[in-house]
C-alpha cells in the first residue's frame, strides 16, 4: 500500500500520460544504400554478421497499437514495397495523436526502440522528407524539436534518450538490452506464431507482405501485453490510462498492404 504523499505525487505527476502509441517496425537491408556508401570495413564486419547500422535498414512494415483513456483506439499494421508511404503512416498517426492544443503528448512505448525503430524511422524519413505533406512534417516537427522545452514539462524530448515520453522497455525499465521473446516468455505471453526476425526478408522477397505485417503486429501485441504487465506489478498502475491486461488480449490488427 502507498503512503497518500506518494499516491498524491503520482497522480499529480503522470495523470497527463493518457495517451500511447506502442510501436514497432520490420526492416530488410538497404542494399543499394550498402554497396553506395559502405566502405571496406564496414562491409567486412557485415558479412561476419555485425548488425548494420540503422541506417541501412529499409523499412518494410509498420505496426502501432494507440490506446487512450485505458481503451484501444486503434491497431493496424502496414507492409509495404514503397517505403516512404510507411513512414508517412507513421507521421500521419503521431501528427494525428498530437491535438491541436498541443497537450497531452503520445508517449511511446517500445522494446528497444530508442537504439533501433525510431532513429532508423528518423534517418529513413530524411530520404523522403521531400514527399511529405505539411501535415506529416507537424509530427516531424513536434518529434524533433529539442528547442521548446529542455525538461520534456510542456514540451516532449522524443529524440532525448531520458525522456519520459518514449519508455523501451529493455533501456528504461530494465537498463539492459533485451529482446521481446524473453520479455515475453517471462510474462507468460505467447509470442512468435507468425515467423522468425530473419525470415522478414524471405517473406519480402516472396511478395509476402501481409505475412510481415502479421508478423509486425504480433510484436507490438505483446509489447503492449508485456507493459501492461509491468505498469500492474512493477509501477503499481502508474500509468492509470494504459489498457489493462485483458482489454490488450481482445484486440486484433487491422491489417493493410499500401
Amino acid at each position: 500500500m502507498l503512503p497518500d504523499w506518494l499516491r498524491r505525487k503520482r497522480r499529480d505527476k503522470f495523470s497527463h500520460y493518457r495517451h500511447f502509441l506502442v510501436l514497432d517496425i520490420e526492416t530488410i537491408p538497404d542494399g543499394r544504400m550498402m554497396d553506395d556508401v559502405m566502405d571496406e570495413r564496414e562491409r567486412k564486419r557485415y558479412e561476419e554478421g555485425e548488425f548494420p547500422h540503422p541506417a541501412y535498414h529499409r523499412v518494410v512494415a509498420l505496426s502501432i497499437m494507440e490506446a487512450v483513456d485505458g481503451s484501444v483506439k486503434g491497431f493496424c499494421s502496414c507492409a509495404s514495397r514503397d517505403e516512404a508511404s510507411l513512414l508517412k503512416e507513421f507521421w500521419s498517426t503521431f501528427s494525428n495523436a498530437v491535438p491541436p492544443n498541443e497537450e497531452r503528448f503520445p508517449v511511446l512505448i517500445t522494446v528497444n526502440g530508442k537504439g533501433f525503430d525510431i532513429p532508423v524511422i528518423l534517418m529513413r524519413s530524411l530520404k523522403y522528407a521531400h514527399l511529405f505533406d505539411a501535415h506529416h512534417l507537424r509530427g516531424i516537427t513536434h518529434f524533433t524539436d529539442t528547442s521548446a522545452d529542455r525538461f520534456d514539462i510542456m514540451h516532449p524530448n522524443y529524440t532525448n534518450p531520458f525522456t519520459r515520453y518514449h519508455i523501451d522497455l529493455a533501456r528504461d525499465i530494465f537498463g539492459h538490452r533485451i529482446s521481446l521473446k524473453k520479455l515475453a516468455h517471462l510474462s507468460g505471453v505467447d509470442a512468435k506464431t507468425e515467423g522468425r526476425g530473419e525470415d522478414v526478408a524471405r517473406y519480402f522477397q516472396d511478395g509476402n507482405l501481409e505475412r510481415i505485417a502479421r508478423y509486425c503486429a504480433e510484436d507490438v501485441k505483446v509489447t503492449a501485453l508485456v507493459f501492461s504487465r509491468i505498469n500492474r506489478f512493477f509501477y503499481a498502475n502508474l500509468y492509470r490510462a494504459f489498457p489493462l491486461f485483458g482489454v490488450i488480449e481482445g484486440v486484433y490488427p487491422e491489417i493493410s498492404i499500401i
